[in-house]
């Protein structure tokens, strides 16, 4: 994690990100196979000014062009040399762009003629191999703890700020599944050393954790597990510290460059790569923890990826999205196969534009990127409105049996399908829990003593909790309690389904087992009547997002999930006066303001008949001014 909180460049707030990728140069694709005849044709009118032209028409305003593919700077020039001649091209039709720098994959073939050290930056998996880059089948990892590697790296993103790029973006970021994972020297000296710093005997405080968490302090001969995915919850201490030392180190790499491409140009920004899907699977075994990677980045792009029985949909793509706004990181995604949903999504979730678009010429995009257009203040300029947190405990995401890996998201899955607004909430955000009505802590076998303190005093002192399935039975570390951590809060009436208050605030219980019913009366319990938004009659196929513009006015989207529903809601928004209109928008078309009733500092509105009539938009912003 970065030493101080990343100060996001000024364009990326104020462009509105409409991306689009241009292909990849003749060498990479050549590298692949499969590529036409005319790649070099093709890739040489692809950079024309003819194309940029037509680009910027079309309303793309970010280009993602590949800088560098893993093959060597040496090798790579003539490449490097063709975007050094490139971006000044793209920013004098006003376009910006995304220097793609491969990160997680290297070519050794190529690479070992200018670098001859390379043959030890290299990723070496439990058998003693050298593991392939994802789906590459002749690309390797390089090692995240080569200082070799690090170096290089910073050369090439040094190299990318000073041809001009406005966003440096990692791709192929993170280790491979076990075994799959880098065990060679290198990282078994750094992983020897990870708990060395945290259990040895050096002083009173890491003798003493040694000792209650290994019953020694000698790390000298410990060598990385050889574990791989099951469904069983991970408890040995070795496995464990294993995976939080992946997920550091990764980390720390990204955080590295992300500061060395700060110190040569603040207003350089970086991304990268992370797969939508699963998360647990993510930390687990790939090294990828949000809470750590996100600070370090101003730009996300959650890819599709089937690796390790990743699936990923439409949900998954609300969910990458909630988590990128939690930490006010621009970010796009795949939203599945559906054109409209994409952008409809971006809208609601990602003030920070459109996302990316395969097609500059698109059908019914050109109607996002009109209605974008029209509204770009509005929607730039305005913040999340916060709703019901969803905790991510990280012990129990990684350590976890399969349940309670997956335990944050399935509930989020379970709050879109009884229409309740809620966001992503991470253990760096434990110390701002006030600024929520309610928390739901769902699959949280492995909780850490001072997330269980915050968390009851976050209710103590008047929040509203559920806690779904598990109230906490063993600490961060797997060990089992006496007492569940948060069973004090639930009072005699527990395992049973509980709500009661707990100092001035509330608290519910629900059984893994309890229907929705159960769930949407403890989460009201819970909320009581402090939610800053809700909608109703969405059919549990409705996404909604209220937001605050800069002028004081608020926003509430609508996201019609599945093109077939009929949803007919009913909304309710928080505000402080008496609204003078509420003006719904959509790229269809224009439509009459609606009627609304204010009583009790909430204002209260439908679709109107001019609306509903026609069928619901599959995306709809109602403007509520003042």
């Amino acid at each position: 994690m970065p030493e101080q909180p990343k100060t996001r460049p000024a364009w990326l707030r104020e462009t509105g990100l409409i991306s689009v990728t241009l292909p990849e140069p003749p060498p990479a694709q050549k590298y692949r196979g499969g590529q036409g005849t005319s790649v070099e044709q093709d890739y040489e009118h692809a950079l024309s000014d003819a194309a940029l032209e037509r680009l910027a028409s079309a309303g793309v305003t970010l280009l993602r062009a590949r800088f560098y593919s893993g093959f060597g700077l040496e090798f790579e020039k003539a490449e490097t040399d063709r975007m050094r001649d490139f971006i000044p091209r793209a920013h004098s039709h006003g376009l910006k762009v995304a220097a793609a720098v491969q990160l997680g994959l290297a070519v050794p073939e190529t690479l070992l003629l200018e670098e001859h050290e390379c043959h030890n930056w290299l990723q070496v998996n439990a058998d003693g191999q050298h593991p392939a880059a994802g789906t590459s089948t002749a690309g390797v990892r390089p090692c995240y703890n080569c200082e070799g590697f690090l170096r290089y790296i910073e050369r090439v993103c040094g190299l990318a700020v000073d041809c001009g790029a406005d966003l440096v973006h990692f791709d192929s970021v993170g280790y491979n599944a076990e075994p799959d994972t880098c065990r060679c020297p290198l990282c078994v000296a750094a992983f020897r050393e990870f708990l060395r710093q945290q259990y040895g005997p050096q002083d009173d405080k890491t003798r003493a954790a040694g000792l209650a968490r290994f019953g020694h302090n000698t790390f000298t001969h410990i060598r990385p597990p050889a574990g791989g995915t099951t469904d069983d919850a991970v408890l040995a201490p070795h496995e464990q510290e294993w995976m939080r030392f992946k997920a550091k180190t990764l980390s720390a790499c990204v955080s590295r460059l992300s500061r060395a491409i700060a110190r040569r140009n603040a207003e350089c920004a970086v991304g990268a790569d992370l797969p939508q899907g699963s998360g647990a699977v993510c930390e687990t075994h790939w090294g990828f923890n949000y809470a750590s990677l996100l600070p370090a980045l101003d730009f996300v792009r959650f890819t599709r990826d089937t690796v390790a029985g990743i699936v990923s949909g439409p949900l998954e793509s609300v969910l990458a999205l909630k988590t990128a706004q939690a930490f006010g990181v621009a970010a796009e995604t795949d939203a599945a196969d559906d054109p409209e949903l994409s952008p409809a999504l971006h809208l609601a979730l990602c003030r920070y534009g459109l996302g990316h678009f395969a097609d500059a010429q698109p059908g019914v995009q050109r109607r996002y990127m009109d209605f974008y257009a029209a509204h770009k203040a509005t929607l730039l300029g305005a913040h999340g409105v916060p709703s019901t947190g969803v905790y991510q405990d990280p012990a129990s995401r990684a350590f976890g049996g399969a349940v309670d890996r997956v335990g944050g998201q399935s509930c989020q899955r379970r709050l879109l399908a009884v229409d309740w607004p809620f966001e992503p909430l991470f253990q760096n955000h434990l110390a701002s829990l006030s600024r929520y009505r309610c928390v739901v802590v769902a699959g949280g076998e492995f909780l850490a003593d001072d997330t269980a303190q915050a968390l009851t005093q976050y209710v103590e002192n008047g929040g509203g909790l559920v806690i779904a399935d598990s109230p906490g039975p063993r600490d961060d570390w797997g060990r089992l309690r006496a007492k569940p951590a948060l069973a004090a809060l639930l009072g005699p009436e527990y395992p049973q389904p509980v709500q009661r208050q707990a100092g001035v605030g509330r608290v519910a219980y629900v059984p893994r087992d309890a229907d929705a019913n159960v769930f949407v009366a403890a989460l009201r319990f819970a909320a009581g009547d402090g939610l800053a938004w809700s909608v109703e009659g969405g059919g549990g196929l409705m996404l909604s997002q209220a937001a605050r513009a800069a002028d004081g006015s608020l926003l509430l989207h609508l996201v019609r999930l599945d093109p077939a529903s009929a949803p007919s809601p009913s909304c309710t928004l928080a505000c402080e006066r008496q609204p003078q209109q509420v003006l719904p928008l959509a790229p269809e078309r224009n439509y009459a303001p609606v009627p609304f009733t204010f009583e009790n500092g909430r204002v209260r509105f439908a679709p109107g008949d001019e609306m509903t009539q026609a069928g619901m938009p599959r995306y709809v912003l109602f403007h509520v001014t003042f």
